[in-house]
């Protein structure tokens, strides 16, 4: 704990007018100016959640809020390897004035703005789709196929899955810090059947317990109040651990949004995430999985998109960028709006109006209708676009670079500073660009289609924002320059090993900031793959992977 005070103190020496200039002189030994034991007591209260950025109420020093952000972290990073410099200032995306001082003909206008470049950007796409020649358009969909055909888990990917699911059944079912009649129930991807054979496992801890108000009626656990649950997830790590269970330690992030712990499955080598009470999550996977059998190119996408983010290091909530379920969303809202739609509207499955708020299925975390799945299924079954969209997986995962990252310009105000453009929102409920202003201001604006109250991509921080918005046009211009088998391998280093050969177009500038970890393990890699129908590059080509600039 003194290490963890100390990278504290250590972290105050930042000179960019955050802290006062006495907080700055300040040695890493000396306690801050205005440090008060109910600060430090409440810092200490948060500890196990430190790392996580999405801790409500954030420690305040001298005055001045510390906040947990991917910046605060870098910069003490930094200062245990002996680099205490600044880091330079950054210009801040969102003004909270700003966001409030826009009229409804303004945010009309922003809705326009954004719908209008997101409909050009198809179109310039559309030309450029045009323009492959046919033998590489093929070769692009095997190398897609086949890197799907990697990302898609096999038998033994599932029954590894039901078997840790079992195990930590069992040690759940004995009863938890004074709770009995518990079980375990998977959500996320697994239930979706999005998962890729490297993903983690998503597991909720379901029952009930007594209401002491009303004896005969017995209280769910998901309404339970955030310190019980973070009691019942303690007490199930004290017995992972003493049945010797995991691998390595237990993390424990409790006061989180949401609190978990994550540990690694001794006998699968599965990573697992366990929280309590997630009827919730477990319904609106089961709506993704829904989607996924409708269509298989939204399943195929959205592996796509995850294994891009992996390898690019954007996949990482706790690291300030996007986390899964934001990926799917944003998916699914880029095959709504395409034209002709390949999936429909969620307002059309559900019955309800583009406009609904209060209605929708999990509006402010109540309990979703009884009936409400199989209606959708239903419903779901007789859809049917007016024309089909015969585009392809290259023509698919280029045009969502190249729409959200004009998306992120615009929301980011490096392209037009337009008022109220901060506030718009992707809804894959109306599969639409909606106005409407979150609790806070965000980098971007992911609406939960199932409550309209939250913002599924919260933890893009701003600092990565940019960054990424860089790489979505990166990776959109690497698509567009197939023309040759070469060039194809290029792009397939580049999208999933996020490596540079030396026939990477040296026209495109990478954002700085991102050296993803895999890389070196990708270079080694080069030299022992080959894709079906697709003839090998030269050695002396592919066995050069320039780092990034």
């Amino acid at each position: 704990m003194s290490a963890l005070f100390s990278s504290v103190r250590n972290a105050s020496g930042v000179t960019s007018g955050t802290l006062s200039s006495e907080a700055t002189s300040s040695t890493s030994s000396a306690p801050l100016p205005g440090e008060t034991t109910s600060a430090l007591g409440e810092f200490q209260s948060q500890a196990d959640g430190v790392l996580d950025h999405m801790v409500q109420k954030p420690l305040r020093v001298g005055g001045k809020p510390l906040g947990h952000s991917p910046e605060a972290r870098h910069f003490q990073q930094r200062q245990g390897r002996g680099q205490g410099r600044p880091l330079p200032p950054r210009r801040v995306i969102h003004d909270s004035a700003a966001v409030e001082a826009f009229t409804p003909e303004q945010a009309q206008e922003a809705q326009q703005v954004m719908s209008d470049r997101w409909s050009s950007v198809t179109r310039t796409a559309a030309d450029t789709h045009q323009k492959w020649a046919p033998d590489y358009r093929t070769l692009s969909l095997t190398v897609l196929l086949h890197k799907n055909q990697e990302q898609t888990p096999n038998q033994q990917d599932w029954r590894l899955r039901e078997e840790a699911l079992e195990r930590v059944g069992q040690v759940v079912n004995k009863g938890l810090a004074g709770y009995i009649d518990l079980r375990v129930e998977p959500y996320g991807s697994f239930v979706s059947n999005l998962f890729t054979p490297g993903g983690d496992l998503d597991i909720a801890i379901e029952g009930s317990t007594h209401n002491w108000l009303d004896p005969d009626n017995r209280l769910p656990l998901n309404l339970l109040d955030k310190e019980e649950k973070a009691r019942l997830l303690r007490a199930l790590g004290s017995k992972l651990n003493k049945g010797q269970l995991t691998r390595g330690s237990i993390q424990r992030i409790l006061h989180a949004r949401v609190p978990i712990i994550k540990f690694v499955e001794r006998r699968s080598g599965l990573a697992c995430d366990v929280a309590v009470g997630s009827a919730g999550a477990r319904f609106k996977s089961n709506v993704l999985g829904l989607l996924n059998r409708l269509e298989p190119r939204f399943g195929q996408l959205v592996r796509l998109v995850k294994a891009w983010a992996k390898a690019h290091d954007c996949n990482s909530p706790a690291d300030g960028t996007f986390n899964t379920f934001a990926l799917c969303l944003m998916v699914m809202f880029h095959l709504q709006t395409v034209s002709p739609p390949i999936l429909p509207r969620l307002c059309d499955l559900f019955a309800l109006g583009p406009e609904a708020v209060e209605a929708r299925p999990l509006h402010e975390g109540r309990p979703h209708p009884p009936l409400a799945l199989q209606e959708c299924r239903e419903r779901a079954k007789q859809w049917r676009p007016h024309s089909r969209n015969e585009a392809g997986l290259a023509e698919l995962l280029a045009l969502f670079f190249e729409r959200y990252a004009a998306a992120l310009q615009l929301w980011t105000r490096l392209d037009q500073n337009v008022a109220g453009i901060s506030v718009m929102r992707a809804s894959p409920w109306s599969a639409s660009w909606a106005s409407g202003r979150f609790a806070k201001p965000y980098a971007v604006n992911v609406e939960d289609p199932f409550d309209a109250t939250d913002n599924c991509a919260r933890t893009l921080s701003p600092f990565k924002a940019q960054g990424i918005c860089g790489l979505f046009t990166a990776s959109a211009k690497v698509l567009r320059h197939l023309d040759t088998a070469e060039d194809v391998e290029t792009a397939r280093q580049w999208l999933f090993h996020a490596v540079r050969t030396r026939s990477f177009p040296a026209s495109i500038q990478l954002p700085l900031r991102y050296p993803p970890q895999n890389r070196l393990a990708a270079q080694e890699a080069l030299a022992h793959h080959d894709v079906p129908g697709h003839k090998s590059v030269p050695p002396e080509v592919r066995a050069q992977a320039l780092p990034y600039t």
